[in-house]
Parts: structure tokens; sequence; C-alpha cells
């Protein structure tokens, strides 16, 4: 629902996540298809609670998915397991 770009003079990165319900992961991955194709990115950080659709295929970029749900992997990438503070 949401891009934000970031550059290495912008650290540390301060964002805050957005949406909710009904995921399809393809959109981010259709965006830098369409929009950043041919630059190459450092990567895309994902944070869900990894229920949803993958795209098919890995990118050529690193990902990494910071899921809230324990002991949920991503098909490719990296995930991380991220604990909300309730």
């Amino acid at each position: 629902n949401k891009v934000a770009e970031f550059t290495r003079d912008e650290l540390p990165i301060k964002f805050e996540a957005v949406g909710g319900g009904g995921t399809s992961f393809k959109p981010p991955f259709n965006w830098v298809a369409e929009h950043r194709k041919n630059e190459d990115l450092a990567g895309l950080i994902y944070m869900t609670d990894m229920m949803g659709d993958f795209p098919d295929n890995a990118p050529h970029f690193p990902v990494a998915w910071m899921s809230t749900t324990p002991d949920q992997k991503a098909p490719f990438g990296k995930t991380i397991e991220y604990t909300l503070d309730k």
C-alpha cells in the first residue's frame, strides 16, 4: 500500500507499516519491474504476517521478509522473525 525509498544517507531508516488484510505480495515486485527495472537496488524489505500470495519467481535483488508470524518462511530471500511490542 505504500512505496518508500531510502538512500544510504538517510540512516537510521524510519518508516511505518501500512495496510492489512487480503495480501498479495506481487504488487511491490511489479512496481520495481516497472519503475526501477534498469537500476541496481540494495534490496527490498517486506514487513508481513506471511499470509498472502507470493511471486512465482525470486527477483534479481535481495529481499528481506520481516515476519510477524513465528516459523513462517518465504519461498525466497531471507526471512527474519520480528515480534511486535504490545
